[in-house]
């Protein structure tokens, strides 16, 4: 009976200290568990501290002006390309054509690039300037004999094109005292080519610094007695350096003044338009799919 009283004890003991050490390990586990409770409400907390606002940015002013140019059917019209295909066989025909009158072919390769279609015929333009560069100009002297409109042109088409040529062609319209003649400011055009001429200046050209003081100066006195045409040609050359326009905004330009030109040329001034036109077309398109 003893026996088995202590063996009640040693198991009540047992029981108690059993008891007693889960009662420990339940409290360590809750305790971890609130503890991660603990941790990931304040994680919520910060996240939500955090957040922002989303910026109440306006609506975009085009809207889906330029989605409904990828969306449409932008099917190039065949008859403008064949069109345009044409004038230009006709331009090239121009170019290629072999004439005394090289003045002709500078003015027609300046007229070409100012109206912006110039990169159809690089090849034939190289061509055509090898030839002057080769039977006009020698040691870098242009040795064309004629007015200053021309021998303007000639020089400045000519550096536009990379071309090393001589600004000592200018030294033959000063006077005995080494100014610009006074009689070059009734020649417009020629006035008006010189002026931009000057610009294709480097460095050291002290000519070409007198040629853009003297040209400037007069044709700001005279451009308001000028014809409509002459007078819109003056300033929009002011203006700004033809070199340092952006080509494509200086075609869009330059179509409206050539096409009051009396002299212009009518496949140059079409075939100038529709290329303009075809290119916006496409630039429209290309927007259109980048705002998809």
């Amino acid at each position: 009976l003893l026996f088995s009283i202590n063996i009640s004890k040693q198991t009540l003991i047992f029981s108690t200290k059993t008891f007693s050490t889960k009662t420990l390990e339940l409290k360590k586990e809750l305790a971890i568990i609130k503890h991660i409770h603990s941790f990931q409400h304040l994680s919520m907390s910060a996240k939500s501290e955090l957040q922002r606002n989303l910026a109440d940015y306006h609506s975009n002013i085009w809207g889906q002006y330029f989605i409904q140019y990828a969306s449409e059917s932008m099917e190039l019209d065949k008859n403008i390309e064949a069109k345009i295909e044409t004038l230009k066989d006709e331009v090239r025909k121009m170019l290629l054509t072999k004439t005394e009158n090289q003045l002709l072919k500078v003015k027609l390769i300046d007229s070409i690039c100012r109206l912006g279609f110039s990169y159809h015929f690089e090849h034939e333009i190289g061509e055509v300037m090898q030839h002057i560069l080769k039977n006009y100009v020698e040691n870098e002297e242009i040795i064309l004999e004629d007015n200053v409109c021309s021998i303007a042109m000639f020089f400045r088409v000519l550096r536009q094109q990379g071309f090393r040529v001589s600004s000592n062609v200018f030294t033959r319209y000063k006077d005995d005292q080494g100014n610009f003649n006074r009689k070059l400011t009734t020649n417009i055009e020629g006035m008006i080519s010189l002026y931009e001429a000057s610009h294709m200046m480097i460095h050291g050209e002290e000519i070409l610094e007198e040629a853009l003081a003297f040209t400037s100066t007069n044709l700001e006195s005279i451009a308001t007695q000028l014809s409509p045409f002459l007078a819109t040609q003056v300033k929009h050359t002011l203006k700004q350096a033809l070199h340092k326009n952006l080509p494509r905004l200086e075609a869009r330009r330059y179509i409206s003044i050539y096409e009051q030109d009396p002299s212009h040329i009518e496949i140059f001034l079409t075939l100038a338009k529709l290329d303009f036109n075809l290119l916006q077309t496409l630039h429209q398109k290309e927007l259109g799919n980048i705002c998809k």
